[in-house]
Formats: C-alpha cells, sequence, structure tokens
C-alpha cells in the first residue's frame, strides 16, 4: 500500500510548520492514572523527528465510545502529566476552538494537547466544517493513528485531504509489518486467535483457514467453537449465537486447532482445575488453555514462518488464567519466524510482563487491524494513499 510517508520529507521543509499529528492514545486510565501506555511511547519517534525539526505540534485523539457524555474523567486532560513524563517536553492543554489561537501564533511553546475530539458530535459524523477549524490553523497533517484508521471520522477521513499530509513512522510499520502477513508471507503461516468477538475474528478464521495456514484458537473464541462442535458448556462462556456464525466453517478442518485441555471453573474469580475437553462438566468453563494444549500449540508454531497472534488465551482480568498466555509467549521466544502481535490486550500484558521484545511487530490497532487483514479499506489510509501526487 503507497503511503504519503513522513519520511520524504526533509526535515528542512518541517522547521517553523505546524503539524496536526493525529494518534491515538485510547489507553486505560484509572482514578486518573494512565495503566498502560504503550500506545503513547508508540507515536513517540514521529513525535520526537517532528520536534527536532523545529515543527510545533499539536497533538489530536479521541477517549471513550461512541455517544460518551463529556466528564473530566473521558478530557484528554488526564492524560497530560504521562505524556509530558514520555515525551520529555512541556504541553500546553487546549480545551476548545477559541483556544487553537494559542496553537497558531507564533510563539516559543512547540507541543500542544487538544481535548477530547469525541466531545463534539461532528468528529464522528465527518462533518468538514469541523476539520476545516483544524486546518486553519495548520500546515501539515500527520497520522500515526492506526487505531482509528477504520473509522470514517472528521479528523480521520476528511482533516487529510484539506492539507498535505504524511504517514508517521509508526503508522508506515503497522502497514508494512501486516502486508508482510497478507502479501506473499513466508510459509508456513500459524495464526493465533483468542479473546472474543467470534463475529469479527471469524473473517480471519476463514481467510486462514482457506490459505492452508494453521489456526490455533483460545480464549473464548475456542469456547465458542468447542460449544458448536458439541461439548456442553455453560452459557456463560460461549457466544449465544456461536452456531449461527459458523455455519459454512468446516469445524473438522485439520489445520484448526482447538484446546484439548484447559483451567475449568464455574466461575472466573476461583482457580478451577485443569480438565480435559472430554471431562469439562456443563456448568463449567475454560477460562485458560491447559498444558497439552500449549504443548500442541508450540509443536504447531515451531515449523512456522510467520506468525500472526490476536487476543489472550485466557481470561486475563484474573492473574491466575493469564498463565497459558504468558507461557505461550514464552516460549515463543527462541522461534526463528517473523512475528506480529495485535489486540490491546494482548499487548498489555506483553508488555506489562517484559515480554513484547520476543516479536517483530506489536500492532497498536484492535479492530483496524483485523479489517485490515481481513481485506477490508481503511478510510484513515485510503485518504493518505489520495493524497500522492499522480505521475
Amino acid at each position: 500500500m503507497n503511503l504519503r510517508l513522513l519520511r520524504e520529507l526533509d526535515r528542512k521543509e518541517l522547521q517553523g510548520k505546524r503539524i496536526l499529528f493525529r494518534v491515538d492514545f485510547e489507553v486505560p486510565v484509572e482514578n486518573g492514572r494512565v495503566e498502560d501506555d504503550f500506545r503513547i511511547r508508540a507515536v513517540k519517534p514521529t513525535l520526537a523527528y517532528l520536534l527536532a525539526s523545529g515543527a510545533k505540534v499539536l497533538l489530536l485523539t479521541k477517549r471513550g465510545h461512541f455517544d460518551i457524555t463529556k466528564t473530566p474523567e473521558l478530557s484528554t486532560k488526564v492524560l497530560l502529566s504521562r505524556l509530558e513524563i514520555i515525551f520529555g517536553e512541556k504541553i500546553i492543554f487546549l480545551e476548545n476552538f477559541p483556544e487553537l489561537e494559542k496553537f497558531s501564533l507564533d510563539s516559543p511553546e512547540k507541543l500542544f494537547l487538544f481535548e477530547n475530539l469525541r466531545f463534539w458530535p461532528e468528529e464522528e459524523d465527518n462533518f468538514e466544517e469541523f476539520a476545516s477549524k483544524f486546518a486553519r490553523v495548520a500546515d501539515i497533517y500527520v497520522s500515526d493513528n492506526f487505531g482509528a484508521a477504520h473509522r470514517a471520522h472528521a479528523s480521520v477521513a476528511r482533516l487529510p485531504a484539506l492539507l498535505p499530509s504524511y504517514a508517521g513512522f509508526l503508522l508506515e510499520k503497522e502497514v508494512s509489518s501486516l502486508e508482510r502477513l497478507i502479501e506473499n508471507p513466508k510459509r508456513p503461516v500459524a495464526v493465533i486467535l483468542g479473546g472474543a468477538k467470534l463475529e469479527t475474528k471469524l473473517p480471519l478464521i476463514k481467510r486462514f483457514l482457506a490459505s492452508k495456514d494453521k489456526v490455533l484458537v483460545g480464549g473464548g473464541l475456542a469456547n465458542s467453537i468447542l460449544f458448536a462442535k458439541g461439548v456442553n458448556m455453560a452459557e456463560s462462556c460461549r457466544e449465544k449465537e456461536a452456531i449461527k456464525f459458523l455455519e459454512g466453517v468446516d469445524l473438522q478442518n485439520p489445520n484448526l486447532y482447538l484446546p484439548k485441555d484447559g483451567r475449568s471453573s464455574q466461575n472466573q474469580i476461583t482457580e478451577g482445575r485443569i480438565t480435559s475437553v472430554e471431562e469439562i462438566k456443563p456448568e463449567e468453563c475454560f477460562y485458560d488453555i491447559g498444558p497439552k494444549t500449549i504443548e500442541e500449540f508450540i509443536n504447531v508454531l515451531k515449523s512456522a514462518k510467520t506468525i500472526f497472534w490476536n487476543g489472550p488465551l485466557g481470561m486475563i482480568e484474573e492473574d491466575i488464567y493469564t498463565r497459558g498466555t504468558i507461557e505461550l509467549a514464552k516460549r515463543m521466544r527462541k522461534m526463528d519466524s517473523f512475528k506480529i502481535v495485535g489486540g490491546g490486550d494482548l499487548v498489555g500484558i506483553l508488555d506489562e510482563k517484559g515480554l513484547a521484545d520476543n516479536f517483530n511487530h506489536l500492532s497498536t490497532g484492535g479492530g483496524s487491524m483485523l479489517a485490515f487483514i481481513s481485506g477490508k479499506k481503511l478510510p484513515g489510509l485510503e485518504i493518505l494513499k489520495k493524497q500522492i501526487p499522480a505521475d
């Protein structure tokens, strides 16, 4: 995918320029404290390049889901202290559009942060006038926003058309890494899928099985597929429409690997017991994969040249059910393959446990990554492609 890249700009072309830097700082915050700053740290190389080139930068991001209420807890202001520590710069907070004048003036301040874009419904509605308010005070648009690139929102799909626009270093790496997975990857390819949301991950299962790649499934996804195969599992641990979603999928495909055993319990609080699929009780659920499953997954992964992993393999909200995910990640350390990891929960725990270096690329995308791999066009990328001048 040919994007207009920031690295194509000479630093002299950035000096004195006012840059709108669209990022994805959708990070977990508890009691005013950032719990996981991976997505913030991921944009540091691009930001450092812009500031070192003598540019003035305005950070644009959203926080929270759709139809949010404007509350202090969802303000981007709560991110300020962590941002200043990570970037090593004083940041000026802009609460509303009248304050954009501070960014447009010839002043010594170099780095600014705007309020949560989702506080304005015009962002989600993709209004051009909303985007124009930012374009009027800037010279260039740069995006490291892969996390929301699948959204046709004003700051993602409208604003880049109003200014010379470029992909930052992170966005460039996201695209090039994922293209290695879907465009002539080194084979054999193995795909590990966990977490939940069967409907959103089903296109990946179908795509990779059709390519005769190995698909290893754990987490809530596996519980739903096991249920569809006839395992009598508790209703609370699988999707009610699993059978409907899986119509047309060959669940006996030899390239589809499901848990042989797991840590089962009637709830996710108690540790439960290791049991095989055949021995699980109707009122129980697998909350983590078991040792036999780990060994089988490792044996499959050993021969893979390309590995893609999305979603944890257990209920990682509870420490007792992180073991399978952590053990698999540790065992993958010595594998000589190109390894990509995606999904916020999984990336977060790998980063927290010091296992991030085991992988070639940790994606900042969730839904955008799944959409990209499934072959869908992402508005936030398509607009950057259109910025490339015709020959």
